[in-house]
């Protein structure tokens, strides 16, 4: 659960820990007047994300990966992408038209 500070301003904070990009922490912050406002919002900003993540666990992976690809497209070079996807192709093969929910570490080490 998220804990509220006080800040000197007389409002409270709450920092929700987000994950990290080029190395660095990354959070999002709520402020508010009181105390249980502020912890409310951090917990339904919180409820949401964790919503987000269910609902991703329905794709298939050679969609996610796909997906990836697509999305690196402009910042990797041609020959990695190409690289991907015949990995994506040939590698991943048997469980490629599975979702990512059913997947386990037993199905993924064969």
């Amino acid at each position: 659960m998220a804990t509220a500070k006080k800040l000197p301003s007389g409002k409270y904070r709450c920092l929700i820990y987000v994950g990290t990009e080029n190395g660095k922490r990354k959070y999002k912050s709520f402020t508010a007047d009181t105390k249980k406002e502020v912890e409310l919002k951090a917990t339904q900003y919180i409820c949401d994300k964790e919503d987000d993540v269910e609902k991703h666990g329905d794709i298939k992976l050679r969609d996610a990966m796909k997906g990836y690809c697509d999305l690196k497209r402009a910042v990797l070079s041609p020959s990695t992408i190409r690289g991907y996807e015949q990995i994506m192709n040939n590698a991943f093969e048997s469980v490629a038209n599975k979702k990512i929910s059913e997947l386990n570490k037993t199905i993924l080490q064969k």
